[in-house]
């Protein structure tokens, strides 16, 4: 996902225990959230995953259609 230059802060980049506390569930949830590709995020070299503030929003949006 991508987000809008022109807004004046960048999205957050969380790690996965953060979006965990964030959307209720716990942090293996996210990552197999993430592994199915429900959930947009990105490794930084060896760190573990990060996922922007923005994707939260997105997964949450497409969460409360369906």
């Amino acid at each position: 996902m991508t987000y809008n230059l022109a807004a004046s802060q960048p999205p957050e980049m969380l790690r996965v225990h953060v979006v965990a506390r964030r959307l209720g569930c716990s942090p293996r949830t996210i990552r197999r959230l993430i592994l199915n590709g429900k959930l947009a995020a990105q490794r930084l070299g060896q760190r573990p995953w990060v996922v922007l503030s923005t994707d939260i929003e997105h997964f949450r949006s497409r969460r409360d259609a369906a």
